[in-house]
C-alpha cells in the first residue's frame, strides 16, 4: 500500500554549522530552491544572511526525518503536481483501482438516499440514468492512484533524499560535500523533464477528475435538480458537499480536531489568526451551523462569517475587515444588526447565504442576529466564498457544520 507520509522519531541534531561568526549554531534547515546558488544546509544566521529570497523552499531537518515535510509542498516544482499530493490526502486515497470513480458512486448513493422518501421512483429513474452518462463520459479521466505515487517516488526519491541526509548526523562526510550531493540530487531531478512531464499529466487527469466530479455540481444533477418544481428539494439539493474547516488553510496556531470539524488555538499570542471552511460557495443557497465557545471570562475573541476565498493568503493575521462577520463581543463587521442578544459566546448559530437574494445572515434560536447584503458580486459575477472563523486566545473553540 503507498502511503505519502511515515511518522519516525526525530533525530537530534548533532552538526554545528562552521562559518566564522555564526557562534556555533546547529544546522537544522535545508534549502530546496532550484534556482539558489549558496549552500544548501543552514543554520538561523545561514538563513538570514544568505537565504532571504528562499523561505517558501526552507525545510526543517526534523521534519524530513519525521517525512512531515510532504504537507510543506513549496519544495515540489508543479503546482499540478502538488494539489494532486493534496487531493490524495485529502480522500485517503492509498491503494490501486479507480477509487475516485468509486469515490464519486458513494457520494452519491449518498446524496439520493436522502430525498428517496419524497420521490422514490422517480430519483431511482434519475440516478440510473445519472451513472450511465458517468461512466459512459467519465473513463478518459481514469487514474490509477498506485502509478501516480510509483512516479512521484522515482521522480523525486524521498528514500535517497533522506539518506543523503542521513551522513549530516552520522558525521560521516564533510559540509562541503553534502552540499555538493544536495544540489546534484536537485539537478537530476530539474533534468527529468519526461518524468516530469508524464507525472504532471497524471497530476493534471486527477485534479480534472477531482475538480469535475467531486467538488462542483454536475451538469446532469443540476438540470435534474431544477426540472422537479418542489420546494422541498431546496433543502436536500443534489450537490456534493463537504463538511469541514480545510486542514490545509489556518493558521500554524491552530488546531482542527474531530474530522476537521473543530478548530481550536494552540496559544496566547494576540494575533488575528484564521481558519477556512473546505465549501466554495458561489452560486445557490447555502446553511451551516456555526458553535463558538470562547472558553474565557471575558469573550476574547472569536470572530465569525463568510469571506472572499482570496483574503486566506495571510492566515496568521487576517484581513477580517474586508469580510462579513460577528464577534463575540457582539460586534458587527460589514453587517447589520438585526437582534440585540445579552451575549454572543458559548451559542450555537445558524448561518445563511443566498446568491439570488445577494443577502448573508447569522441566526441565534430562529432570531436573525444579523445580515449583510453587500460585496456578494464580483467583476465577472459572484465571488467564491468560504465560510472562515479568527480565534485569538488559547483554546478557542469552534464548530463547524454544513446543514
Amino acid at each position: 500500500m503507498t502511503t505519502i507520509a511515515s511518522p519516525a522519531t526525530s533525530i537530534p541534531h548533532s552538526t554545528h554549522c562552521p562559518l566564522l561568526n555564526h557562534f556555533n549554531k546547529p544546522i537544522t534547515l535545508i534549502c530546496t530552491n532550484p534556482k539558489c546558488q549558496n549552500k544548501r544546509l543552514l543554520c538561523l544566521k545561514c538563513l538570514t544572511l544568505d537565504h532571504r529570497d528562499c523561505l517558501d523552499f526552507i525545510l526543517e531537518v526534523d521534519d524530513v526525518y519525521d517525512r512531515t515535510f510532504l504537507p510543506n509542498l513549496n519544495w515540489i516544482n508543479d503546482h499540478e503536481v502538488k494539489k494532486a499530493i493534496k487531493i490524495i490526502a485529502e480522500y485517503q486515497l492509498n491503494g490501486p483501482g479507480d477509487q475516485l470513480r468509486q469515490l464519486f458512486e458513494n457520494l452519491l448513493d449518498k446524496e439520493f438516499a436522502k430525498i428517496q422518501e419524497y420521490f422514490q421512483e422517480k430519483i431511482l429513474e434519475q440516478k440510473a440514468k445519472i451513472l450511465d452518462d458517468f461512466r459512459a463520459t467519465s473513463d478518459f479521466e481514469m487514474v490509477n492512484i498506485e502509478g501516480f505515487m510509483k512516479h512521484l517516488q522515482e521522480l523525486y526519491n524521498f528514500d535517497s533524499f533522506i539518506s543523503i541526509l542521513q551522513s549530516l548526523h552520522k558525521e560521516d562526510k564533510s559540509i562541503e560535500l553534502l552540499n555538493k550531493e544536495l544540489e546534484t540530487f536537485l539537478l537530476e531531478i530539474s533534468a527529468k523533464e519526461i518524468q516530469q512531464k508524464s507525472l504532471i499529466e497524471l497530476a493534471q487527469r486527477l485534479n480534472r477528475f477531482t475538480k469535475n466530479y467531486l467538488t462542483s455540481d454536475s451538469d446532469t444533477i443540476e438540470k435534474f435538480k431544477h426540472s422537479i418544481d418542489f420546494h422541498i428539494l431546496d433543502d436536500y439539493p443534489l450537490r456534493i458537499k463537504k463538511t469541514s474547516w480545510d486542514p490545509f488553510k489556518k493558521s500554524q496556531r491552530l488546531e482542527i480536531l474531530e474530522n476537521n470539524t473543530i478548530a481550536r488555538r494552540l496559544d496566547d499570542i494576540y494575533e488575528m489568526t484564521a481558519v477556512l471552511g473546505i465549501t466554495e460557495m458561489e452560486h445557490g443557497h447555502y446553511q451551516w451551523e456555526v458553535e463558538v465557545n470562547t472558553k474565557n471570562p471575558q469573550h476574547q475573541w472569536i470572530l465569525f462569517g463568510v469571506a472572499d476565498k482570496n483574503l486566506g493568503k495571510n492566515l496568521e493575521a487576517f484581513n477580517y475587515r474586508e469580510a462579513m462577520g460577528l464577534s463575540t463581543f457582539g460586534q458587527f463587521y460589514n453587517m447589520t444588526k438585526v437582534e440585540a442578544l445579552n451575549d454572543y459566546d458559548n451559542k450555537t448559530y445558524l448561518c445563511y447565504l443566498d446568491f439570488s437574494k445577494g443577502l448573508f445572515t447569522i441566526s441565534f434560536e430562529g432570531k436573525v442576529v444579523a445580515k449583510g447584503d453587500k460585496d456578494l458580486k464580483g467583476n465577472n459575477g459572484n465571488k467564491v466564498l468560504v465560510p472562515y472563523a479568527i480565534l485569538t486566545r488559547r483554546d478557542n473553540m469552534i464548530r463547524l457544520q454544513m446543514k
